[in-house]
């Protein structure tokens, strides 16, 4: 046996950091839990993959949560999965940004719902688009309302559909006006309704015009009155004819009276029966002399 299993935890904790460094994978996995969290934080970031990849799960578990953030980030992205699989919450909630960032998308997908569910939002804005990119449906599902808004605006650009479609409507209500603003046309379009719906009226508002002028009928089709309502006047004079003409009745009469009177000539000559008829006589009263014209 090797010596270091006669130390205590306060011996271990005095051995020379190379000493450490220079323990074999059978050596280390003969020492105990108390031995393990003997050791320091200087000596813990001795250790390379190789050993730690060789301790046993009761080992892993013994280094404390803030020695953990003492590893090299390129010693952490050589675990193994099932190494990181082993780690604790604690242990995952002390993981540097630094070293999440360097995570491969093999160990981010392997965590288990409580780790994910331990990842700090700091980390989780971290993360780089590839990594976000790579994340499997399984792993967006989990993660909570603080997390999705610690995503960048970067990260949420490149969700993909596949991952988009596992959101929920409390997620999807947690994403900023920011973060909203970086769906693309293509993410919108390929919401559910109850997600379109989600999306509270303050952060639809804060959509480019021309996202929104891109966006398909059917989606457009699929918003709330209340999120009609709180279009701004340069969202609706933006609207294509095609789109305005696949809103509701109710939709049409959802219009405040400033967005009518934003209207453009073409889009109100282009208004197809049903969609003029939805109009009230408030509505036609505000829309614009020169507007008005295209009417008759």
């Amino acid at each position: 046996n090797s010596t270091a299993t006669y130390l205590s935890a306060t011996q271990m904790a005095s051995l020379n950091e190379d000493a450490v460094a220079a323990l074999t994978s059978d050596e280390l996995q003969i020492l105990s839990e108390d031995q393990i969290r003997g050791l320091s934080s200087r000596q813990i970031s001795k250790l390379t993959s190789e050993q730690l990849n060789g301790l046993l799960e009761y080992q892993l578990q013994a280094i404390d949560a803030e020695d953990i953030a003492a590893i090299d980030k390129s010693v952490i992205s050589n675990l193994s999965v099932a190494q990181v699989k082993k780690l604790s919450a604690a242990q995952i909630a002390a993981i540097t940004t630094a070293q999440i960032r360097a995570m491969s998308s093999d160990q981010l997908n392997a965590l288990s719902d409580e780790q994910i569910a331990s990842i700090q939002a700091v980390d989780i804005a971290a993360l780089s688009t590839s990594q976000v990119s790579d994340l499997d449906a399984s792993v967006i599902s989990l993660l909570s309302t603080s997390q999705i808004q610690a995503l960048g605006t970067a990260a949420v650009a490149v969700l993909k559909d596949t991952q988009l479609d596992v959101m929920n409507e409390d997620q999807i209500r947690a994403m900023t006006s920011v973060q909203v603003r970086s769906l693309t046309k293509t993410q919108l379009d390929g919401l559910e309704q109850y997600q379109i719906q989600a999306i509270e009226t303050a952060d639809l508002a804060a959509i480019s015009n021309a996202t929104l002028a891109q966006i398909s009928e059917n989606t457009i089709a699929r918003l709330s009155n209340g999120q009609i309502v709180a279009l701004t006047s340069a969202q609706v004079r933006s609207l294509t004819t095609d789109q305005i003409n696949a809103l509701g009745a109710d939709q049409i009469a959802s219009l405040e009276t400033a967005d009518l009177a934003a209207f453009t000539p073409i889009q109100i000559e282009n208004l197809d029966d049903e969609a003029i008829t939805s109009l009230t006589p408030s509505q036609v009263a505000a829309i614009s002399t020169i507007a008005v014209k295209a009417l008759t």
